[in-house]
């Protein structure tokens, strides 16, 4: 059999002169979620090109049947494989398939950010078919993972709700690692994520966004003890516009705060220990 992938990884270019037949792996993608679907195609040998005979039965034909009544969203495939009129029709060249497998989710994010000296892994899916559970990885080099956890999902049937989810990992984390989220049907069937990176290692620095900045600002820095913090905003001449005492905990702290009574300009945000009188991290930012 030859086969040439296309740009579309769900096409398949036939060669002329060519039978075309067995099972084709073709990949059915859902946001960061990958999985594999078996498709039985076969093209009829005597049909040729560029000299296509427009009196042969049709290039293309599906073996089996895709769906078997039409909906407004599941329209059932009928006139797209009939002879064709003339050399350029569109069943000469391609075919169209259709599978009745549903992918098991619709994965709007993953994601994983330190919090303290723990990670918190956070997801989110749009819609659930047949979804038993969900498990997070953890990988020190991307490429070899372990367990970390467990958390249910939605279970038999559907849902086409918004459902969020989250785990953390409570393991110390000082480095940088992977994490991935892995999903399971309740047939056993597995589709994993895409890994994403989270920096551990200590900084001594701060990190704020958005900016320029609307209704909120989030700041993340690292502390080495757990205590209260004082965080002070001022504007570009040093007057003092807001300031509030934060808790912090030893590791990564990640703070959110609201400025919408601010007013368009330059500010600064000042994070300073009152015990010893020292100003910790300091930064800039604009407000829109």
């Amino acid at each position: 059999i030859q086969q040439k992938k296309l740009e579309d990884e769900n096409s398949i270019l036939r060669e002329h002169i060519t039978e075309l037949s067995g099972v084709n792996e073709i990949v059915g993608e859902s946001p960061q979620i990958k999985r594999v679907i078996d498709l039985s195609l076969t093209v009829a040998k005597t049909d040729t090109l560029p000299a296509t005979n427009i009196s042969l039965s049709s290039s293309w034909r599906l073996i089996g049947t895709c769906v078997t009544t039409s909906t407004a969203g599941n329209t059932q495939r009928i006139n797209m494989n009939s002879p064709a009129r003339d050399s350029t029709s569109f069943n000469h060249n391609y075919t169209t398939v259709q599978s009745d497998m549903p992918l098991p989710i619709e994965l709007l994010y993953f994601t994983a950010e330190p919090k303290g000296e723990n990670v918190v892994c956070s997801w989110e899916t749009a819609s659930e078919t047949n979804n038993d559970y969900f498990e997070v990885e953890r990988s020190s080099d991307g490429e070899k993972y372990s367990y970390i956890g467990r958390v249910n999902g939605f279970g038999n049937g559907t849902s086409t709700t918004k459902r969020q989810y989250s785990l953390i990992d409570r393991g110390l984390c000082d480095d940088l690692r992977y994490y991935r989220l892995k999903q399971v049907d309740i047939d056993g069937l597995v589709s994993y994520s895409d890994p994403v990176a989270v920096n551990c290692r200590k900084t001594s620095g701060i990190e704020l966004y958005p900016n320029p900045a609307n209704t909120y600002i989030v700041y993340k820095f690292y502390n080495d003890d757990n205590k209260d913090l004082q965080a002070s905003i001022t504007d570009i001449t040093g007057r003092l516009i807001r300031m509030e005492i934060i808790k912090t905990q030893k590791g990564f702290n990640i703070i959110n705060s609201g400025i919408e009574e601010l007013s368009s300009g330059v500010y600064f945000l000042r994070i300073s220990d009152a015990s010893i009188g020292a100003t910790l991290h300091q930064t800039q930012f604009f407000k829109n």
